[in-house]
């Protein structure tokens, strides 16, 4: 409605020399810098980074009319578009390129910039542009850049409120990202402490669990009794439904089985040949741990007659043997 205003109001006005009212009148600075001291307040008490960008524009807005508004921030990446209000059906993208050589000028002079363009325009058609440097004493954060077209206004008018508004926005922001780069290394050491004391209890659990099978195996002065006594206390750990503690004896080629739990009770199997492909040869020629957490069919398959020692307990969905180590030779599992 302004610019269909304006455009009927040159067509008919007398002189082509005629200024509208509003860019000609005197301007009084008293009510924003009443502003200004609001904004400082209310800066001090946003916390949150994306709150405070947010109210940056809307401030920037409110005090100068704008109509096209940016937040740029500089990084190690280089100027990232932290925020933008702009006219609907505009990219703030494509604003950002347009205007880099303003903010290329504002960087090497370290002060507000403004200019008009295009430079021959008419007042009325020329658009007012100012982007003011969010400097802190230590660094450039970025930069808040701001438009306005004659229709409704020139830059001219909001410059030293920029100055000085913006020195204090800088300072937030600085203030707001220190203090979210606390946050998040203290939330790190946070996790990384838990971590450690998760893996300290555990190792404190397994320790535990050796010094209970050493104190059952103190008063043991049978061999059966050390069987008996690491069998039960395995089975207690790992709720184990089928326990079994296998000896080999390599002279004679077979496995002795001094405890097997099963199917709720201990069972009696007698001596047995080792199987050269099953489950026991494995791990007596490899020495190493066999887990098997999946895909038990397959494996029993691979493993030639790796048939269970208790059929009362069915064949199991997982298993794990881990081979028994005497002076570097394996002497069961």
């Amino acid at each position: 409605m302004v610019s269909a205003w304006l455009r009927e109001s040159v067509t008919r006005a007398a002189s082509s020399t005629w200024v509208p009212p509003h860019l000609a009148g005197e301007v009084t600075l008293h009510e924003p810098f009443e502003r200004l001291a609001d904004t400082g307040l209310r800066l001090n008490e946003i916390r949150g980074s994306a709150e405070l960008r947010e109210f940056l524009i809307d401030e920037a807005v409110e005090l100068s009319g704008a109509e096209r508004v940016l937040l740029v921030l500089e990084s190690a990446d280089g100027r990232a578009l932290a925020g933008a209000q702009v006219p609907k059906g505009e990219d703030p993208a494509a604003l950002l390129r347009e205007v880099a050589p303003v903010l290329d000028e504002a960087m090497r002079h370290r002060a507000a910039h403004t200019d008009h363009v295009p430079n021959a325009a008419s007042r009325l058609t020329q658009r007012s542009r100012i982007v003011a440097p969010l400097i802190t004493p230590q660094e450039l954060i970025g930069y808040l850049y701001a438009d306005i077209d004659g229709v409704f206004g020139a830059s001219t008018m909001v410059t030293a409120i920029y100055s000085r508004c913006w020195s204090q926005a800088a300072v937030a922001l600085a203030n707001t990202r220190a203090s979210e780069q606390l946050k998040a290394t203290v939330a790190a050491r946070t996790d990384e402490l838990r971590a450690s004391n998760a893996l300290l209890e555990a190792r404190a659990a397994e320790l535990a669990i050796i010094n209970s099978v050493q104190r059952a195996l103190a008063g043991e002065l049978s061999m059966q009794g050390v069987y008996d006594a690491v069998g039960d206390k395995i089975r207690e750990v790992f709720r184990a439904a089928v326990v079994t503690v296998r000896i080999y004896d390599p002279a004679a080629g077979v496995e002795h089985y001094p405890y097997l739990y099963a199917a709720g009770k201990r069972l009696q199997v007698p001596s047995k040949p080792l199987i050269p492909d099953g489950f026991g040869a494995h791990v007596i020629r490899t020495r190493e741990t066999l887990v098997v957490d999946e895909n038990m069919a397959a494996h029993i398959a691979e493993f030639v007659g790796a048939t269970p020692l208790a059929a009362e307990a069915g064949t199991p969905k997982t298993q794990v043997m881990v081979p028994l180590l005497v002076g570097g030779r394996v002497r069961g599992s």
